[in-house]
C-alpha cells in the first residue's frame, strides 16, 4: 500500500503512512472517523505498539479489529510494523553510549519518538496520545510514557521483564540460551503460543553485568503519572505476577492507577472470536467511561 492509498468505508476510512527519519522507515496504518465533529478533532491519537517484532496487524487481526472499533468513537489510531517484521525498517542500532539504558527500551524509544514527531506536526498537529501494546511490549511503553509525561496507557496481557529488575544472566549457561534461541521445536512453540513469553526472553536474551551495573533506575520520580488500563486472559499464567507489578508501580508513585479487566476463559493470547469480542467490549467501555 503506497503512503497516499487509503480505504474508505461507512464509518470509517484507512490510509497507509510511513514515516522516515534518521534512524527508521516506519509503516503504518492510519484508521480514522469519518467525521467532522469538532470534539472528534481534540481526541488523541490511539497508536497501538507490537511486541517485540510484531506487525500492524496483531494477533488475529486484534490490532485492526481495534483500530475500526475505536473509529466508531470518534478516535484515530495508528498500528504500525516494527522490524523485522511487516514493512518497517530500522537503520541504527539502540545500545546506549553511557549503558544507562536497555536496548529494548532504546528501541521502543526510537520508534515512539518517530511516530509522535510526525504526528505532532503538520495535517495533523495531535496534541495528546493514548499508547496501546500487547504482551512484553507493555513495560517499554509504559517507560516511554512515564519519560514524557502522556497519561493514558493501555495493556493487553500485559508481562513485565524480569530482566530489567537487575538480574543478570550466568555467563556459563550462553550456549544453552543460543541453543533455545535457534532450536527449532523452539521455533514450532512459539508459531502456536505454547512457551511463556516472559521465560522466553528472559533466558534466551544474554545480558552483560558491566550494562546491568550501570543502567539507571527503570523508572524515576515524575510529577506527571500515566493511568494505566489493562486486559487480562482469566487463565493467563501472567496475570497474578503483573498484577502485583504494576500496583507496586502505584504504591510507589509511578501510575496514577492501575484498572483490569479480566475476559472469561481466554488465556493469554485471547485466541478465540468470543475472547476478542469481549477484550473490544471492555476496552470500548474504558475509552467512553475515561
Amino acid at each position: 500500500m503506497m503512503k497516499n492509498s487509503s480505504l474508505i468505508l461507512e464509518k470509517f476510512k484507512e490510509q497507509g503512512v510511513r514515516i522516515n527519519s534518521i534512524s527508521h522507515s516506519i509503516f503504518g496504518i492510519l484508521t480514522s472517523p469519518i467525521c467532522s465533529d469538532e470534539k472528534v478533532s481534540k481526541k488523541p491519537l490511539v497508536v497501538l505498539i507490537p511486541a517485540i517484532s510484531g506487525t500492524r496487524i496483531g494477533p488475529q487481526r486484534i490490532f485492526v479489529e481495534i483500530a475500526r472499533d475505536v473509529a466508531t468513537l470518534g478516535y484515530s489510531c495508528y498500528r504500525m510494523d516494527m522490524a523485522a517484521a511487516g514493512d518497517a525498517m530500522e537503520y541504527s542500532s539502540y545500545e546506549s553510549e553511557n549503558n544507562q539504558e536497555h536496548p529494548l527500551i532504546l528501541w521502543y524509544k526510537g520508534y515512539l519518538d518517530a511516530v509522535t514527531s510526525y504526528f505532532s506536526k503538520g495535517d495533523y498537529s495531535y496534541r495528546d496520545y493514548i499508547f496501546l501494546s500487547i504482551s512484553l511490549g507493555c513495560e517499554p511503553v509504559l517507560k516511554y510514557a512515564v519519560d514524557n509525561s502522556y497519561t493514558q496507557v493501555i495493556f493487553l496481557s500485559p508481562t513485565y521483564m524480569d530482566y530489567v529488575e537487575k538480574k543478570t544472566v550466568n555467563k556459563r549457561n550462553v550456549r544453552s540460551y543460543y541453543y533455545k534461541l535457534f532450536n527449532k521445536e523452539t521455533w514450532i512453540k512459539l508459531i502456536h503460543f505454547q512457551l511463556n513469553w516472559k521465560n522466553i526472553f528472559r533466558n534466551i536474551i544474554p545480558k552483560r553485568k558491566k550494562f546491568i551495573s550501570k543502567r539507571k533506575p527503570l523508572f524515576e520520580s515524575i510529577n506527571i503519572k500515566p493511568q494505566v488500563f489493562s486486559i487480562f486472559g482469566e487463565l493467563d499464567k501472567e496475570f497474578e505476577d503483573s498484577k502485583t507489578y504494576w500496583n507496586k508501580l502505584v504504591e510507589s508513585n509511578v501510575l496514577s492507577g492501575f484498572e483490569y479487566k479480566l475476559v472469561k476463559g481466554s488465556d493469554h493470547n485471547f485466541f478465540g472470536y468470543q475472547f476478542k469480542k469481549d477484550l473490544k467490549l471492555a476496552l470500548k467501555h474504558w475509552l467512553t467511561s475515561s
